[in-house]
């Protein structure tokens, strides 16, 4: 809003000029009611339009987003699958690093009897038992853990 007063006087003069104006009949019709209606028609057409071209809008985003959710999925099915080949392999490395160290050994040939002889020697009976010792802890993972 201006503070000058000259600002002032010139919209006192205006709204005066206006006021002449309508006094004197000078006042027009701006547009006649078939204008004004096909004023209408054109804006309601316009917004028609602007509506079709947002639903085309939102109907391409949403399979850009399908499209992108799609290659993701895709994505981690291969870091997955990736995962899972080489899980197991990697148990089973860890379960025999295990049930092989000498200490392990010791500790559980005394419980186990023919894990481990006290020579050190390794037979077949030797062998055959520490297999089925990792055959089973890696089954009872595999079956309660994993």
């Amino acid at each position: 809003m201006s503070t000058n007063i000259s600002d002032l006087n010139n919209m006192q003069e205006l709204s005066s000029n206006i006021q002449n104006e309508l006094d004197e009949g000078k006042d027009t019709e701006y547009m006649t009611s078939d204008q004004l209606y096909n004023l209408q028609q054109i804006q309601m057409q316009q917004l028609q339009q602007l509506q079709q071209m947002q639903q085309l809008q939102q109907m391409q985003q949403s399979q850009e987003t399908t499209e992108n959710i799609e290659e993701i999925e895709e994505t981690g099915k291969k870091n997955n699958s990736i995962m899972e080949l080489f899980k197991e392999p990697l148990i089973i490395l860890v379960l025999f690093i295990v049930v092989s160290h000498p200490t392990i050994q010791n500790i559980l040939g005394s419980y186990i009897p023919n894990l481990c002889t006290i020579e050190g020697e390794n037979t077949l009976i030797n062998i055959l038992v520490q297999g089925i010792l990792l055959i089973s802890i890696y089954f009872g993972l595999k079956l309660f853990i994993l």
